[in-house]
């Protein structure tokens, strides 16, 4: 994990961070994310999605930098969790980059002026700024997947035999920041 949970920046936006399947070696190098322009895609404010579609079928999935080290340990992993029922003469290979879907959308409730920065009261009337309360938010949830291949091999042959889908990842974010197409 990078962040922890609900650790917020200084506009009051939820900060991403992730958590890793067990079977990822310690030190599993979480990719960097990269940030879009705002302005090409749709986003979510406060109250949710309002989209006619389900967010999921709009949502963009997000921008990561994904490395040979990562495939390797993430087919490691999975040969750590999974590998115990290979047969001698079968391998796993795996595709290649992983796919995210956006398995919960958030939610970001409207946030509200607290008591003012030099007193602290609700109500004052001597002061022109008052503290911004954020709402109350709910990541949205991305999980990371990779489609694993299962290979039986004869000789130098090999034939592919059997394919399943493993999660190694969830990012978590503020809802407003998932990129949507509309």
């Amino acid at each position: 994990m990078t962040d922890t949970p609900n650790d917020r920046d200084e506009h009051g936006w939820l900060i991403t961070w992730h958590v890793l399947d067990e079977s990822l070696p310690d030190g599993f190098p979480i990719p960097t994310l990269h940030k879009r322009s705002r302005g090409d895609y749709s986003h979510v404010g406060a109250g949710g999605w309002s989209g006619y579609m389900p967010p999921e079928d709009s949502a963009v999935q997000p921008d990561m930098d994904w490395t040979e080290a990562h495939r390797i340990l993430v087919l490691a992993g999975f040969t750590k969790k999974w590998g115990r029922f290979l047969e001698p003469n079968q391998t796993y290979d795996i595709v290649w980059p992983p796919r995210a879907y956006l398995t919960t959308d958030g939610y970001v409730a409207q946030g509200h002026p607290g008591g003012c920065l030099d007193h602290g009261c609700e109500d004052c009337e001597d002061c022109d700024e008052f503290e911004w309360i954020p709402g109350e938010a709910t990541p949205a949830e991305w999980s990371w997947s990779v489609q694993i291949e299962t290979y039986e091999w004869d000789g130098n042959s090999g034939s592919l035999e059997d394919s399943e889908w493993f999660q190694f990842l969830t990012t978590h974010m503020d809802p407003r920041v998932v990129d949507y197409d509309m």
